[in-house]
């Protein structure tokens, strides 16, 4: 990619914070449905604890367990983020992108990914992340952008991969939504 066809630069410092992030935005593009299931185990689990007539130990292990499905939601994503910290021992890195006409990239490593193969484009918070499968993924911090533009580079995005920017809100979830999660979870197994 020469410098002139260089439309956009970013970087992403990889440490414990944003190895974590980059673990919930997988599981939350990716595992949408185990999510939601979770969440209907946990709300069940809780009507039982306190709608019927069972045993107050059961009841209480039942509240228990509801509430932890519940607000452990993402616990999944941490436990794999963890695996990846751990193996790292603490080495931090930084990489630096370079967003071009058809491709993507990473400076530090030479690889180079194009538009073509992205699979999901996902915004959160500070964070765009660029999904070319669930196990393979290009983040980057909206701050280090160059030029600073992030509604310009959102489009410029969109335009390139012919792909939409989604959000991992459970909140914003529609039916197109539910039925790419029932399809990641097809083709999963």
């Amino acid at each position: 990619m020469k410098k002139s066809k260089i439309q956009y630069t970013a970087s992403i410092t990889y440490d414990e914070p944003t190895i974590q992030k980059v673990f919930r935005a997988e599981y939350f593009t990716y595992d949408r449905l185990r999510i939601i299931i979770r969440a209907l185990i946990g709300l069940a689990l809780i009507a039982v604890a306190l709608f019927t007539s069972v045993h107050v130990g059961i009841k209480v292990l039942c509240l228990l367990i509801g509430c932890w499905f519940i607000v452990a939601m993402d616990f999944p994503s941490k436990v794999k983020a963890e695996g990846v910290i751990e193996a790292r021992n603490g080495a931090v890195s930084t990489v630096t992108l370079q967003f071009g006409e058809s491709s993507v990239r990473v400076v530090e490593g030479k690889q180079l990914y194009k538009y073509a193969a992205v699979d999901r484009l996902v915004e959160e918070g500070d964070y765009f992340y660029l999904f070319f499968d669930r196990q393979n993924a290009v983040m980057l911090d909206k701050n280090t952008l160059d030029p600073p533009k992030p509604d310009a580079f959102r489009h410029f995005i969109v335009e390139k991969t012919g792909k939409k920017w989604q959000d991992t809100s459970l909140m914003m979830m529609n039916f197109h939504d539910l039925r790419q999660a029932v399809k990641d979870r097809l083709h999963r197994n």
